[in-house]
């Protein structure tokens, strides 16, 4: 006997097999249909956090490009200074006015431990500049406080109205008035 002979008893035995129980065959389609809308919707969430965690790389920490001096890498940490970009060096002026440059932002990333007494506390932090991030943090949600200004920017003294009633101080009172 061929092998399509096989296989077309193989399917007519099936095709009775699924009219003769219809609540299996039921059971089993919707088993099946689940089976790939689940697998459907993990795979588009896992690719929505694929792209956002990219987007918040992007928009919050790096940018597209980091350009670092030789040695950065390795000994950055420790000696930041050492391996400042001057910011009116021929190449600095070259990526900024290159096609699709939106900013160029200097960065300065550093940490440390503070310690009082018996308490030390670790920390980590970056120096930016304000003026410039805007164009690529515009992805940042705060919840409590403002973002960051230039330096140069001067602030209104409180008025009487603006000094809290109670001994309660809020940052965002104290960075509103000074």
């Amino acid at each position: 006997m061929p092998m399509s002979s096989f296989l077309m008893m193989d399917l007519r035995l099936a095709a009775r097999s699924l009219r003769r129980n219809p609540n299996r065959t039921l059971v089993a389609v919707l088993t099946v249909a689940m089976g790939i809308i689940a697998f459907l919707l993990a795979g588009g969430f896992i690719e929505w956090i694929f792209q956002s965690m990219r987007e918040a790389t992007i928009r919050w920490q790096l940018g597209h490009v980091q350009i670092v001096r030789p040695g950065y890498m390795v000994k950055g940490v420790a000696d930041p200074y050492r391996f400042l970009l001057p910011a009116t060096s021929p190449e600095f002026e070259t990526i900024q006015q290159a096609n699709g440059v939106v900013s160029v932002a200097q960065r300065l990333a550093f940490s440390g431990l503070l310690s009082h007494g018996d308490s030390t506390v670790s920390f980590i932090g970056e120096g930016v500049e304000p003026e410039r991030e805007v164009a690529i943090s515009d992805d940042i949600n705060l919840r409590s406080g403002k973002k960051a200004e230039p330096l140069g920017r001067k602030k209104r003294p409180c008025s009487a109205k603006a000094w809290p009633k109670t001994s309660a101080w809020s940052r965002e009172t104290i960075s509103s008035c000074w």
